[in-house]
């Protein structure tokens, strides 16, 4: 898919077109710059006692969330 549609396709060269590569980068890096500063921001409110499994099971399912959506613009981009 990416050998017909990607920066290395025939058209894609031909039409001397400027990478997407650093604005896509770019463009990745905010969510997981958010998510890495909610974590910071939750370890420093942490309580003296262990996490719960409810509260792991939370931290799985914003991660899971942000790599469908990385995958889902691999897929697309």
């Amino acid at each position: 898919m990416l050998l017909s549609h990607g920066v290395s396709s025939e058209q894609f060269v031909d039409l001397s077109l400027p990478s997407f590569r650093p604005t896509y980068l770019f463009l990745v890096r905010i969510p997981l710059d958010i998510i890495h500063e909610c974590l910071k921001l939750r370890l420093e409110q942490r309580p003296d006692k262990d996490p719960t499994l409810l509260s792991l099971q939370s931290v799985c399912r914003t991660f899971a969330f942000v790599e469908s959506r990385v995958r889902m613009i691999l897929v697309l981009g």
